[in-house]
């Protein structure tokens, strides 16, 4: 996958392709994005099929980049409670690896996503992400979640949002998503948070 053709910038994917495995290295995706600025945006492709929209400032993103795979664990057992469909929710989604690397395997309208997210940052990655399964629901909420309603606080790590995380010293507040407890008492799915 291209990245969206209203950008002008690098596509580092490709031009890693043509480096050498063993020079695949952070020190080379950072020396590539200091050279050009503003291309931190990719699309990365792991696991054979997954695909995500993510920004390569963040270290778990380029580990997953560098690497080309991400909790092969996770999908294994995934799969085999989703097989035939459901409803999967992805509870603190950061760039939605867990969602975009299933959904190419269990094809269609069989599977209904909710992924949650409390750092408004990565929301756009998400829904950029969601773009190429149209017959999918996938729905993105920002904001932490609870069984009660109300709000957080929540630290962003600006370099490494995967760090994000709900603290009483964040200065970030964020609203709270209770209406997820509704749907966990209905239906078969599988959560991850």
């Amino acid at each position: 996958m291209t990245n969206p053709p209203f950008v002008n910038r690098p596509n580092i994917p490709a031009i890693f392709e043509r480096v050498p495995r063993g020079l695949r290295r952070q020190l080379a995706v950072r020396l590539l994005l200091s050279a050009f600025k503003g291309s931190h945006d990719q699309w990365i492709e792991f696991n054979e099929d997954g695909k995500a929209y993510v920004d390569l400032r963040d270290l778990e993103a380029r580990n997953v980049f560098l690497k080309r795979c991400f909790e092969p664990d996770f999908f294994t057992m995934a799969l085999a409670i989703l097989s035939d469909g459901g409803t999967f929710f992805d509870c603190g989604a950061n760039f939605g690896l867990c969602t975009f690397g299933l959904l190419p395997v269990i094809k269609g309208d069989r599977l209904a996503c909710h992924l949650f997210e409390a750092n408004h940052d990565l929301i756009r990655y998400l829904k950029t992400s969601s773009a190429p399964f149209p017959t999918t629901r996938i729905e993105v909420t920002e904001g932490c979640l609870s069984d009660r309603p109300g709000v957080s606080r929540f630290h962003i790590h600006r370099d490494s949002p995967g760090k994000s995380h709900v603290t009483a010293g964040g200065a970030s507040v964020q609203k709270i998503s209770y209406w997820m407890i509704i749907w966990i008492r209905t239906g078969s799915m599988l959560l991850i948070f």
